[in-house]
């Protein structure tokens, strides 16, 4: 529990254009290479129709797995909306807890905020913050 709250302690810390182009690595779905083999040869394979609306496939030509642009990314399978994200971010920042969270408005329940919290943890560590 304290390492998370470190890395919040950090975000809180720093200046408005630094949380955006965090925010902005954490949802951005910018597809460079396959999320299963990591080649950079792939081609687009239609599209699906999903509750967001449509959103392009890709097939790898190397490991022949099909892949969205969110595979693999925090928006994976993901069920709320990326502005729900920005939200919980902001409260995140601010230091409330899941509750607090709950009560502020959102209509997400305190359990997935949790889950939210931690995968947003799990990321945020994984940022190198002095190469941004």
């Amino acid at each position: 529990m304290e390492k998370m709250q470190d890395i919040f302690e950090r975000l809180s810390n720093l200046n408005s254009i630094m949380k955006k182009k965090i925010l902005k690595k954490i949802v951005e779905t910018n597809i460079q290479k396959c999320p299963y083999c990591i080649s950079q040869d792939f081609i687009k394979n239609g599209n699906e129709n999903t509750r967001k609306g449509k959103v392009q496939k890709y097939i790898c030509k190397n490991c022949k797995r099909i892949f969205r642009a969110s595979t693999g990314t925090a928006l994976s399978k993901a069920r709320i909306q990326i502005r729900e994200i920005q939200k919980l971010f902001e409260y995140f920042e601010k230091g409330l807890t899941s509750r607090e969270i709950k009560r502020e408005g959102l209509k997400i329940s305190h359990v997935t905020i949790c889950k939210w919290k931690k995968k947003l943890d799990l990321i945020l560590s994984k940022i190198d913050f002095n190469n941004i």
